[in-house]
């Protein structure tokens, strides 16, 4: 049994349940995900050879994977549990982040240092601290999974001079960070595809599902 094969088919039909889940203001956010993922994934892979995939190319379920993970995200924090517990977990991943970067310092992960830092910025500028701080916890069990099952492999060495662990462990700022333009670029967007399923009556079903006529980025 080919199993990439069966990721590859089956991760864009789960990303259509996972998004159809999703408030129709976060849709198209979330499905715009995926274009930036594979941008992304050719320049740190293909580009910069910060990883390597099994089959040295970036395979078709890994942008979805990406956008997955935003949109489980996102549901996660809304789920009744952390609204009423929300103090208390945010305290516990706090404590999480806390340990990981002792974790990086031990190991030396300089390229892993930069991305929490960068990281730390984020989370100062940004409202929505929650979703943010969670979504290490996810990434970080994705890419133990995945090294661990030799989907991917991280150089030891990156850009020539910063060290780094097989998986760096503040690779989840990468994931940050790419949500983060996939809402700036909706946020563009927005007015184009507003024009277009104003001008074209068989896009206002489209319109409607992914809530071009609310601010898809307001919420998040």
């Amino acid at each position: 049994l080919n199993w990439q094969l069966l990721s590859d088919l089956l991760a864009p039909l789960y990303l259509l349940l996972l998004v159809n889940a999703l408030r129709p203001e976060q849709r198209l956010a979330v499905l715009m995900f995926v274009p930036v993922a594979v941008v992304a994934e050719n320049i740190f892979s293909l580009i910069f050879k910060l990883y390597t995939y099994k089959f040295d190319i970036v395979p078709p379920y890994v942008p979805f994977g990406h956008a997955i993970l935003l949109g489980s995200g996102l549901l996660i924090a809304e789920s009744p549990f952390v609204k009423r517990c929300t103090q208390q977990v945010s305290i516990a991943l706090i404590i999480f982040h806390i340990a990981i970067i002792v974790a990086i310092i031990a190991l030396g992960d300089s390229l892993s240092l930069i991305f929490e830092l960068a990281f730390a910025v984020i989370i100062y500028r940004k409202r929505t601290q929650f979703l943010y701080l969670f979504m290490a916890i996810p990434v970080l069990y994705v890419e133990l999974v995945g090294t661990a099952l030799g989907c991917w492999f991280w150089s030891p060495t990156a850009f020539h001079w910063l060290h780094t662990t097989n998986p760096p462990l503040g690779a989840f700022s990468c994931y940050v960070i790419g949500d983060l333009l996939a809402i700036k670029i909706t946020q563009r967007l927005l007015p184009v595809l507003l024009s277009i399923s104003a001008r074209m009556p068989f896009a206002t079903a489209f319109a409607q599902w992914v809530g071009l006529r609310h601010s898809v980025t307001q919420e998040m």
